[in-house]
């Protein structure tokens, strides 16, 4: 989700339309008989639904920026609970680097070795998801934010999919109307 996403798809857009808009006049001048109206109704229905889907799209970014901005709080505390647990991993690794070296380790077998990492990454683990899911579910206004947010994203991703398809299709829908174009200007060469 970011604005330059939007940016580009729009200028595709604009693309696409102009080419396809520069193809017809091509046509038109040089008589080629064609379903003008159709083809151009079918270009008009797929530029306004790719032109809504963009409007949407600014839309769920806008609200989504808001969102996170207006509960900046909340969501660093997200970001304060993994740096508390790569800083815990990092101390228990010094520790553990401590005791090698302060006391010989070499009466012991490596598979205590082993089974003391082990425990320590499960342990660590075993925190951090429980302290992710008390900090997902702590309150109703958290739950609701955090459903919020993804339904946004996941909103934004249906609508840029949608967009990219049709923009895709004005691009194809341009290929083919140049391949008649050169196709009939060959035939009227060519008599």
């Amino acid at each position: 989700m970011n604005e330059e996403t939007n940016d580009f798809l729009m200028q595709n857009l604009i693309d696409a339309h102009a080419i396809f808009n520069n193809i017809i006049m091509e046509m038109q001048q040089a008589n080629i008989s064609f379903e003008y109206e159709f083809i151009r109704q079918k270009e008009k229905n797929s530029y306004n639904f790719v032109y809504n889907n963009l409007l949407k799209m600014n839309s769920n970014l806008y609200e989504y920026n808001q969102l996170v901005a207006d509960n900046d709080d909340f969501l660093q505390s997200k970001y304060e609970i993994y740096v508390k647990y790569i800083l815990l991993y990092i101390v228990s690794i010094v520790f553990i680097k401590l005791y090698h070296e302060i006391f010989t380790v070499e009466k012991f077998n490596h598979f205590w070795h082993y089974i003391v990492g082990l425990f320590l990454g499960s342990t660590f683990t075993g925190l951090l998801n429980k302290d992710i899911k008390e900090y997902q579910s702590d309150t109703k206004e958290k739950r609701d934010l955090i459903n919020k947010l993804k339904s946004l994203k996941e909103d934004y991703k249906k609508n840029h999919d949608n967009a990219v398809v049709e923009i895709d299709y004005i691009f194809a829908l341009n290929d083919n109307l140049w391949e008649e174009l050169d196709k009939r200007k060959k035939l009227v060469k060519n008599k």
